[in-house]
């Protein structure tokens, strides 16, 4: 690697390992409700199963040996690099890549309220389980990982319980749906959120919202696969998937909650950068002609400057331009690869993406950056405190 700055990959995933929940919950309490995985003649794959019902492919976001690709993934377990579940395997491949330090997240909807039929209480103990899972999971070098939580956000008593919880064990921030509204939920303004907010506020956790926590699988529909071809579909729908966290995050600055709640910071996760100058300037002209502070007289500030404030927003290959700079801020923007997803950066793809997406930017935009920002939005003191020692 060229890159002279440490980097901090500010979206990475776990692609989570068959003994999760068998290894961690009772057999006497949940019997085969427990997310397991098994082979499935139907699908011709491994598959994660509740009960008896194949929900999601086990191995679908993975590498298949060490090279990403847009095809169904690997079907079995020995097909995947191990650096997709193996925490000392990933450790390994950070090194490789230059990568200093990676946040993480996890890969199934299991971890949202969609155990569909299930009861609440199942969908929290595997919430539960797997927040739990994760700090075991980087225990092998737990300096080189920010490990976040998991949220039942269907259930704001026990959200702010876990969210205490997790902040006490040592996650460093909170992931939760963009678009509760689309699970049942009231939308974000609403009072029944405030005890959830401010519990996250006074824990000073970060929000992270990641694409596909809407309704991904609406950009995936069956009869538009069979006409473009699984790997077109999977290209134009993750496309779509991008611009669904421009349509959240505009809900967002609207919503009330940021001027509410001036501590609170929230992520927008995978979804780029390119959008946010537009989202910002089509907000702030709206809002103006609206004369929204009448009804909602909260508002002190535009709603690009509460974006500026409290939102950060990662990219993977996008050039930066000084308009983004100037637009979004320097000290807004974070970098990730994506990993091991089939649109990550990998090998020498990073170095290369680097050199072309920053070239131009001075360095301390650099820094920023590639790792600064992310040491100071997850209190990352001990990069910052090496960083001074240089």
């Amino acid at each position: 690697m060229t890159t002279a700055l440490p980097i901090v990959d500010t979206d990475t995933h776990i692609i989570d390992p068959p003994d999760i929940w068998v290894d961690r919950m009772s057999r006497a309490t949940w019997g085969d409700e427990i997310p397991h995985v098994a082979w499935s003649d139907q699908h011709g794959r491994e598959m994660w199963f509740v009960g008896g019902e194949p929900l999601f492919a086990a191995w679908a976001s993975a590498m298949r040996g060490g090279v990403p690709g847009m095809d169904a993934g690997p079907g079995r377990q020995e097909e995947v690099h191990p650096s997709c579940y193996d925490a000392t395997a990933r450790v390994e491949g950070m090194d490789a890549n230059g990568i200093a330090v990676e946040v993480l997240y996890p890969n199934l909807g299991l971890t949202g309220d969609v155990v569909p039929g299930r009861s609440r209480d199942l969908a929290l103990e595997i919430i539960r389980v797997r927040n739990d899972w994760q700090l075991e999971w980087i225990s092998v070098a737990p300096e080189r990982f920010i490990p976040l939580a998991c949220v039942p956000y269907w259930d704001v008593d026990a959200a702010v319980a876990e969210i205490e919880r997790c902040a006490e064990a040592g996650h460093a921030g909170v992931i939760m749906t963009a678009a509760p509204e689309l699970h049942g939920q009231p939308v974000f303004g609403h009072p029944h959120w405030d005890p959830m907010w401010s519990a996250i506020q006074a824990a000073d956790l970060p929000v992270s919202f990641h694409i596909a926590t809407g309704d991904p699988m609406a950009n995936f529909p069956p009869e538009r696969v069979e006409v473009e071809g699984a790997a077109t579909s999977m290209a134009r729908g993750s496309c779509l998937t991008f611009t669904d966290n421009a349509k959240y995050m505009i809900n967002l600055m609207f919503s009330g909650v940021l001027p509410k709640y001036p501590g609170l910071k929230f992520i927008t996760v995978e979804s780029g950068i390119s959008w946010i100058p537009f989202a910002l300037e089509a907000a702030d002209y709206m809002f103006t002609k609206a004369k929204g502070w009448q009804e909602n007289p909260e508002f002190e500030m535009l709603p690009s400057e509460y974006f500026r404030r409290q939102v950060w927003a990662n990219y993977w290959f996008e050039k930066i331009e000084d308009h983004h700079i100037e637009r979004i801020g320097a000290d807004r923007i974070l970098f990730e690869t994506d990993f091991p997803h089939p649109c990550c950066l990998v090998g020498d793809e990073i170095d290369r993406t680097i050199g072309h997406t920053l070239d131009g930017q001075p360095q301390e935009v650099r820094e920023r950056i590639l790792w600064r920002n992310a040491a100071e939005l997850f209190n990352r003191t001990d990069l910052l405190e090496a960083a001074a020692q240089q």
